[in-house]
């Protein structure tokens, strides 16, 4: 039996790659707190911030699949914490280090992504075999930004002619698993959803499902980040795609809600 590290294990994308691993590989859950051992999985304590604890988790592991990442503090976590990251793995002989970053983050001039970018750097440089596997924004992703959105007074302003290709964050996960099982590509693969959308064409079937009647503002797109998104330079119809749609997840966002009553 293998031994998979996973980082940023409490988040979104970490609970699912840990929902679904498989039987073969015993799990090591990195958090910056101490917990205790659930369902077979075993929670480390460390800190990409410091480095504290890196050491140790990582011994004995033979991969580690690096989920980790803070958009607020991209500098020290993302790219340092990264490099730290990197180091541990190198030393601890581990040979296979999966990162995930963005689909599009060295098109689109957004200080986040420019920092996804160092940091897949710093993971080709490492020394360690790798696989960087780039995925589009979780559908997970946009409903919390439609949400956002939806909390201004009167109306809900969004701009529109934004382009995403949302993906479903258990489809990113089975392909994770995917991508350990095939081994380090050394390569930046994609993962991403089944169709280029703009915001105004996802939004109808959002504010049926979440109840959201007031207005909608159309926002002009300024910026050069905001009109990379708006071009889809964080796209890429070409690529492996998973099958879930935006109005699918929302069904099932939808059952799920009425199931917890």
């Amino acid at each position: 039996m293998s031994t998979v590290v996973i980082t940023g294990a409490s988040g979104v994308a970490g609970q699912e790659v840990i929902r679904q691993r498989p039987r073969n590989h015993a799990i090591v859950a990195l958090s910056r707190k101490p917990r205790r051992m659930e369902d077979d999985v075993e929670w480390a304590q460390a800190d990409l911030g410091s480095g504290g604890g890196l050491t140790e988790a990582l011994q004995g592991s033979d991969a580690v699949v690096h989920l980790a990442s803070d958009p607020k503090h991209s500098q020290a976590v993302d790219i340092e914490g990264t490099r730290r990251l990197a180091q541990a793995a190198q030393a601890a002989g581990v040979r296979h280090l999966l990162y995930l970053s963005i689909t599009g983050c060295d098109r689109v001039p957004f200080a986040y992504y420019r920092a996804k970018v160092e940091a897949e750097n710093i993971v080709r440089a490492s020394g360690v075999p790798y696989t960087i596997l780039r995925a589009t924004q979780f559908h997970e992703f946009n409903d919390a930004l439609f949400r956002r959105m939806a909390r201004a007074p009167l109306v809900m302003p969004v701009p529109k002619r934004i382009r995403t290709q949302t993906v479903a964050v258990s489809e990113v996960a089975d392909h994770v698993w995917r991508r350990i099982a095939a081994g380090p590509s050394a390569k930046i693969l994609d993962f991403v959803g089944p169709a280029v959308r703009t915001w105004g064409d996802m939004l109808p079937a959002w504010r049926g499902v979440r109840g959201v009647h007031k207005p909608v503002l159309p926002l002009p797109i300024i910026g050069e980040a905001l009109k990379a998104f708006a071009a889809g330079e964080h796209t890429d119809p070409n690529a492996p795609a998973g099958r879930i749609t935006w109005e699918d997840w929302l069904k099932e966002e939808r059952a799920d809600a009425y199931a917890a009553r």
